[in-house]
């Protein structure tokens, strides 16, 4: 009984770390520095990064006419089920090799399904020179407005 306990703890423990060390987020900037693939960037990135916009936010920039580029980060079966319209599809894991499909000098809105993904490529983005890079925030699970399939 008392082993079965120890084993339950130490069990939980090992997921705790794991769930902690996934929380990390990478610092550094590097040319070569490919983007993060692990979950659990934090959403408030730090000032002088990337900035987090909420899906009103977004409407407000998509209504301004302001020319902008929204980079979708997430899978193409993802991307299919329903994206924003004119989202570019670049899954998080081709992004180091297609940077060059995007303009540094454009404003960037990084998406996702839930927002973890697209911070790290905004991060990403930023530590590779990009300036005018946003992350939203709770990504599609939080877009109230249209979608395309």
């Amino acid at each position: 009984m008392v082993r079965n306990q120890v084993l339950v703890v130490i069990v939980v423990l090992l997921l705790l770390a794991l769930v902690v060390s996934g929380c990390s987020k990478q610092t550094g900037s590097s040319q070569n520095q490919s983007p993060p693939v692990s979950a659990g960037t934090p959403v408030n990135a730090p000032s002088g990064s990337y900035k987090d916009i909420s899906g009103d936010d977004l409407q407000k920039l998509l209504d301004s006419k302001e020319k902008i580029a929204i980079l979708d980060v997430r899978e193409p079966f993802e991307y299919q089920a329903g994206h924003l319209k004119a989202a570019k599809l670049i899954p998080l894991g081709e992004l180091t090799n297609r940077l060059g499909e995007l303009d540094k000098a454009q404003t960037i809105v990084v998406v996702c399904a839930s927002g973890a993904r697209s911070a790290q490529a905004a991060q990403y983005l930023v530590d590779q020179g990009f300036t005018k890079v946003n992350n939203l925030a709770g990504g599609m699970m939080s877009w109230q407005g249209a979608v395309e399939k």
